[in-house]
């Protein structure tokens, strides 16, 4: 597998981030990390005239935690971070001072080598890209509408859509940060939401949870979860937050639809939540009170919904998990040929 986790590490320096020669890349990585995919992209940032600097650290105890000040210092003075760390660092103070410095940051939070190699290495970058900027361009246009979302396992929850999440396009640019191709969306206007929410697929943090036994439902009364409702799952989530002491963290903040053909449920958020046919909602803003957001709360979690039915005012786009729009029809299945 070593040639195949190659390739796909090439095409995280080439595609995703573009290293450029003499760029200086840190690469994160936490004590839980596999080591095969991080010596991996180090080479590839090598190999490309990029200068890697690997910095391994003791596994956080949970996500969102600032870093000790030498590793922040040393990502505010390189020009790409890659993050392999699965409690991962966005939304911290150190975040926020390496991208106001020009940084360009890769996400890559919780991949291993195999998990590299089916949704990187075997992916059509171009094809989701293309894919990705048709569908934002429909969501944009029907800014304003209202979006009702069902799912086979209970969900029946509705919002107005606002864009503004962040773009996904490739290659990353500087002064911002990007995750992988295969999803999109927006926040839900400030107390538009109003339903019932069923994660069916998986929910992390807290780090209790991961692939769900059993759904968690939410009931979101005027954007705010007022009752989870489910098994052991379900409490796990509501100590957690009620742990949390933040008010905060009792609001949707953003709504992604999934289309990435190569992704599978295997309990990592960053490939889980982009499972073709799928959305996931994030819980809780990591935005600082911009005009129509929240204040920002001191985590952030992230479900999903699996074989989910959309509509985008009469509009449907989703039914069970394909993708049914006319602007969207034909493109999702050419995404779906791809399929490994």
């Amino acid at each position: 597998m070593y040639i195949e986790l190659a390739h796909a590490a090439n095409k995280v320096v080439t595609e995703l981030v573009e290293v450029k020669k003499s760029n200086r890349v840190v690469i994160l990585a936490e004590s839980i990390c596999d080591r095969t995919a991080v010596d991996a992209m180090a080479e590839a940032v090598y190999a490309v005239g990029g200068f890697p600097i690997v910095i391994w650290y003791p596994t956080a105890v949970d996500v969102v935690v600032e870093p000790p000040e030498p590793i922040a210092q040393a990502l505010k003075s390189c020009d790409v971070v890659i993050e392999f760390s699965l409690m991962y660092i966005l939304h911290t103070a150190a975040f926020d001072a390496a991208l106001s410095r020009g940084v360009k940051w890769q996400c890559l939070t919780g991949l291993d080598a195999k998990a590299m190699v089916e949704v990187i290495g075997k992916a059509d970058n171009k094809k989701l890209d293309r894919f990705g900027s048709n569908f934002r361009g429909f969501l944009d246009r029907t800014a304003g509408s209202q979006v009702k979302v069902t799912s086979r396992a209970g969900t029946d929850v509705t919002f107005v859509y606002q864009k503004g999440i962040q773009d996904q396009s490739i290659p990353c640019p500087p002064r911002d940060r990007a995750t992988l191709p295969g999803q999109t969306g927006g926040h839900p206007v400030l107390g538009s939401t109003n339903g019932r929410i069923v994660f069916d697929g998986s929910m992390w943090p807290p780090k209790d949870l991961g692939i769900l036994a059993n759904p968690i439902e939410l009931i979101v009364k005027n954007g705010r979860i007022e009752e989870i409702k489910g098994g052991k799952e379900a409490r796990i989530l509501e100590k957690w937050l009620s742990d949390l002491k933040d008010p905060e963290m009792y609001y949707p903040a953003h709504i992604h639809v999934g289309f990435h053909p190569q992704c599978k449920q295997i309990g990592v958020p960053l490939v889980d939540e982009r499972i073709f046919g799928c959305i996931c909602v994030g819980i809780g803003w990591w935005t600082n009170g911009k005009p129509g957001h929240r204040p920002k709360s001191v985590k952030h979690t992230d479900g999903e919904m699996l074989n989910v039915s959309m509509w985008v005012g009469s509009e449907q786009v989703l039914e069970g998990g394909r993708f049914v729009h006319p602007e969207l029809r034909e493109l999702g299945e050419e995404l779906l040929k791809t399929r490994a």
